[in-house]
């Protein structure tokens, strides 16, 4: 018997293959022979590795090698689960992508079933992409499979198998024989029905594998930590022992390790210094210093360390050091952009103009006259004269409407933006009869993301001009900053049933993000779809 190669000896991430191996052999020569099928057959889709061979680092080789190398006495594989916990940009697609092929064409399955899902079908995507271009770039492959991009699936006609990629909806994947199973970012799942369904569709195959993939999910109840938890029991032999389970898991310590620190980097991100590269690291962190809503998302993002989803967006000090000293009576006549987010209809309502050129801003906010006697702010902000009360126990479209009109003849604005719930009756009048061009600004991820950082920067920086609106601070102090899984910001109340309010800052940053929109020939970049506004602001910002 051959010796064992010291690769195959060492642990992964702190978990020893060979400690619970009773009862199974590892085959070397299949193991090794996996990685060479590897590195002759695949090719990188992207970057500057783009058709390129694949070859594989060390940890992805401990990987592959240990998933087919093990196995039980009747020769099908020991593993029937990997959990692979690893930072974003790390090269988990091209592996999985890769995988994906393997177990469709080269693993001894005949009707081999492979599928690809997320909790976002365009994620789940983004694999069999990289496996497309795969088959696309391999002489042999691409007269032996069929690709059919605009189905989302490829297919081996020889083995009658195949491998698809699914939305996600649980309710229409009941019925699949899955040989292979690759459940991409565990962290967008919102629940276990999908995750379950597809697992449930292993039981009939010999050697059926299910691939997890993930970078950290926030602190809360999800089936990403869950799992999580779950692997770190396996991987430390502590109360949880299932040696068909293969846990991979790459992640920093938010209480021994410095977030700042290249020593943490390294330890965390496997590809450090090949797809990992050390000058975006260090002008990413160079920009969350400055930056409170960047930090957790470096964080998580890069580092695998768990965050709270909602984090207070500004430091108040920051605020309260506000741009250069102007007067009022200096912005009259100036150009500006205008925004306004309407309330629940008995709440508080307002309307910001930003004025680009210094830059400024001014708020006006409005609350039915039932509600102001509800909240002692406001009976001190109304007899300050920062809130106007409007009769009646809802808001009254038409005091907001003449306000509008009555400012056009002091200011220069035309461009309004407004979210459509909630305000397009008014956005209507206001657009049809009265000659304002109203943009509608969704108020999604995407689309808040790039106005919501850069106004914090400008904050941060002490260049905004706000003259102290106390109702406008107190929203501000109010507002959270909330991100999707792939880091895209915008602002929220701290909870949603939560009396305090952020309409002035919402505002705020809907006008600051039409002000950036009209540096841009096109003349309504809000109507476009979010995504695609994304890729003008990103062409705007080089980055």
């Amino acid at each position: 018997m051959p010796k064992i190669s010291k690769l195959w000896l060492e642990p992964i991430q702190g978990y020893d293959p060979w400690k619970n191996a009773k009862g199974f052999h590892f085959d070397q020569k299949v193991a090794s022979g996996v990685c060479k099928y590897f590195e002759d057959n695949f090719k990188h889709s992207t970057g500057e590795w783009s058709n390129k061979p694949f070859i594989l680092e060390r940890w992805q080789k401990k990987i592959v090698g240990h998933l087919f190398g093990w196995k039980r006495k009747d020769g099908t594989r020991r593993y029937r689960e990997l959990f692979l916990y690893i930072p974003k940009k790390n090269g988990k697609t091209q592996l999985a992508a890769g995988l994906a092929l393997i177990f469709m064409g080269a693993d001894n399955e005949p009707g081999a079933e492979v599928y690809c899902a997320s909790g976002d079908t365009e994620q789940a995507g983004i694999i069999f992409d990289a496996g497309s271009y795969m088959v696309e770039h391999n002489k042999k492959f691409k007269k032996a499979f069929t690709v059919r991009r605009g189905y989302r699936r490829i297919s081996y006609p020889a083995k009658l198998s195949y491998w698809k990629v699914l939305s996600s909806n649980a309710k229409t994947k009941h019925g699949p024989n899955v040989h292979g199973l690759i459940l991409d970012e565990i962290h967008i799942f919102e629940n276990y029905e999908l995750i379950e369904t597809l697992r449930r569709g292993t039981i009939s195959r010999r050697q059926p594998l299910t691939i997890c993939l993930t970078t950290a999910d926030y602190v809360r109840e999800s089936p990403c930590n869950t799992m999580l938890a779950n692997a770190k029991k396996i991987r430390d032999n502590s109360g949880a022992d299932n040696p068909f389970y293969l846990p991979v898991i790459y992640e920093a310590d938010p209480e021994k390790d410095d977030w700042t620190s290249e020593e943490t980097w390294k330890k965390v991100n496997p590809n450090y210094g090949v797809s990992v590269k050390r000058d975006y690291f260090v002008a990413e962190v160079a920009d969350a210093k400055q930056q409170p809503t960047r930090e957790n998302s470096f964080k998580r993002l890069h580092l695998n360390m768990q965050t709270k989803q909602e984090n207070r967006w500004m430091n108040m000090a920051d605020w309260d050091l506000s741009g250069q000293k102007i007067n009022i009576d200096d912005l009259k006549g100036k150009k500006c952009f205008g925004a306004f987010d309407l309330s629940s209809t008995n709440d508080i309502t307002s309307f910001g103009l930003f004025f680009p050129e210094y830059p400024a801003i001014l708020p006006w906010f409005w609350v039915p006259e039932a509600t102001a006697k509800k909240r002692i702010e406001y009976e001190i902000w109304t007899k300050d004269g920062y809130i106007e009360v409007t009769k009646g126990k809802t808001i009254d479209d038409a005091a907001i409407r003449n306000k509008i009109i009555e400012l056009k003849q002091v200011y220069d604005f035309n461009k309004i933006a407004y979210d459509s719930w909630g305000a397009a009756r008014l956005a209507k009048v206001l657009g049809d009869d009265d000659g304002f061009e109203m943009i509608e600004f969704r108020q999604g991820y995407k689309s808040m993301n790039e106005p919501t950082k850069e106004l914090e920067k400008l904050v941060i920086n002490h260049g905004l001009v706000h003259f102290g609106n106390p109702v406008l601070r107190w929203m501000v102090s109010n507002a959270n900053a909330v991100y999707d899984p792939a880091g895209n910001v915008k602002l929220s109340k701290p909870t949603k049933d939560s009396p305090l309010k952020v309409d002035g800052v919402i505002a705020l940053v809907m006008a600051y993000g039409l002000s950036i929109a009209s540096k841009t020939e096109e003349k309504s970049v809000y109507d476009l779809k979010e995504e695609d506004m994304a890729k003008v602001l990103k062409e705007m910002y080089g980055k």
